[in-house]
C-alpha cells in the first residue's frame, strides 16, 4: 500500500483493533475480500473483527491522503480540478408528475385563461382587498394586520366584533372586493394562520405563520410608502405550485409605481414560503442599496380548496397529510 502513517493515526488504528498486540502488518495480511459479501459485525472472531475494523480505517486513511497528493500534483501542473457538488435536498428531491415541464406547459396555457385570476392578469381588475380576524384578537394579531395593510395597497381592516363569517363574506361580495384574508391566532396569542379566499367563488388557500418579524422591529426610521410595490415570485414549479403563485400575485396591483421603490417577495423553498418587504435605492448608475422594511413571515400551504371558507362541501384541491410530512425529498409547490 502506498502512503505513510504518523504516529497519531497507528495509536488511533491501534485503539480501534482494541488489541495493543496486533502490529500494522498483520493487520495488512488479513484478506478483507472474504468477508465483503457479509457484514463485518457478523464475524464471530473478535480478532478477526477488530482486525477488519482496523485495516478498513487503515484504507480510508491512505485513500484519503492519496486524494490530497493527486490535487497537490494537479495544482502544481496547473491542470484544471473538478469541484465537487454539495449535496443538497432540493438537488435529491423526487421525480413529481405534477412538475411543469415541456410537455404539459401548453396545458397549464390554456388553464390560465380560464382559471379564477384571469381577469387579474388581464389587467382588467384592480385588487380591493378584506383583511379581518378572529373574535377578540389579541395585540399582536391587530399589530400583524395593520402593517399588512402598510405594506400592501388597496387593503381595508374590518373589525370582526360579533359577525359570523358568512355575513363578512356577504358584505364584501357586495362591496366588490376581489380577496378576504382571515387572521386565526394560537394559544400563545399570536398569528398563527392565515386564509386567502378569492372572491366570490374561491380558491381558499389555508397557511401556518411562523417566524413574525414586525416591522416596526426591524427598521424603525425607514418610512413606508403605501404606493404600489414591485413583486417578485418564483420557485413555484407544480401545478398546485402555479395556483398558489397566481393567487399570491393578486394581492398586489398588476402595474407597479416605481416611485415608491419597494419590493414584495414571496420566495418558496422546499415548500416553505418566505415572505419578505424591501425598500431600495439608487446610489449611483451601478450600484443600489437595499433594506429590508419588514414585515417578513414564513408561510407553509396547509391546503387549498374551491370555494370559501365557509364552503363545507366544496373539494380539495391539496391538503398536507402529516405523512405526507415523512420525506424531506418529497415538493409539493
Amino acid at each position: 500500500m502506498k502512503g505513510k502513517i504518523n504516529k497519531k493515526e497507528k495509536k488511533k488504528l491501534r485503539y480501534m483493533t482494541k488489541d495493543k498486540q496486533l502490529t500494522i502488518g498483520e493487520i495488512e495480511k488479513i484478506d478483507i475480500n472474504k468477508y465483503n459479501e457479509i457484514s463485518r459485525f457478523s464475524v464471530k472472531n473478535k480478532n478477526k473483527r477488530n482486525a477488519l475494523k482496523g485495516k478498513a480505517y487503515l484504507k480510508k486513511l491512505i485513500l484519503r491522503k492519496q486524494k490530497k497528493e493527486d490535487i497537490q500534483n494537479k495544482k502544481s501542473l496547473n491542470i484544471p480540478i473538478e469541484k465537487k457538488i454539495p449535496r443538497s435536498i432540493d438537488q435529491l428531491a423526487l421525480f413529481d408528475e405534477s412538475k411543469i415541464n415541456n410537455e404539459n406547459e401548453n396545458f397549464l396555457l390554456s388553464e390560465k385563461y380560464i382559471d379564477e385570476f384571469s381577469d387579474y392578469f388581464k389587467n382588467n381588475k384592480e385588487p380591493n382587498i378584506i383583511i379581518t380576524s378572529i373574535k377578540r384578537p389579541s395585540k399582536n394579531t391587530i399589530l400583524f394586520m395593520k402593517e399588512l395593510t402598510l405594506t400592501f395597497p388597496h387593503i381595508f381592516y374590518e373589525p370582526r366584533l360579533d359577525h359570523s363569517l358568512d355575513f363578512l363574506f356577504k358584505n364584501a361580495i357586495q362591496n366588490d372586493f376581489s380577496t378576504f384574508i382571515l387572521i386565526e391566532e394560537g394559544i400563545d396569542k399570536h398569528p398563527k394562520y392565515m386564509f386567502i379566499s378569492t372572491l366570490p367563488n374561491g380558491p381558499t388557500s389555508k397557511y401556518s405563520l411562523t417566524n413574525i418579524m414586525y416591522a416596526h422591529k426591524k427598521n424603525a426610521d425607514i418610512e413606508i410608502t403605501t404606493l404600489p410595490p414591485e413583486v417578485y415570485i418564483t420557485n413555484f414549479n407544480t401545478f398546485i405550485g402555479e395556483r398558489i403563485k397566481r393567487q399570491l400575485h393578486t394581492l398586489v396591483p398588476f402595474t407597479p409605481n416605481y416611485k415608491g421603490q419597494k419590493v414584495v417577495v414571496f420566495y418558496n423553498q422546499r415548500d416553505f414560503i418566505f415572505f419578505r418587504h424591501f425598500k431600495y435605492n439608487f446610489v449611483d448608475k451601478k450600484k443600489c442599496s437595499l433594506y429590508e422594511i419588514g414585515p417578513g413571515f414564513t408561510l407553509q400551504l396547509l391546503s387549498l380548496k374551491d370555494g370559501l371558507i365557509n364552503d363545507k362541501e366544496k373539494m380539495y384541491e391539496f391538503i398536507l397529510r402529516p405523512d405526507m410530512k415523512v420525506n424531506r425529498k418529497k415538493m409539493y409547490l
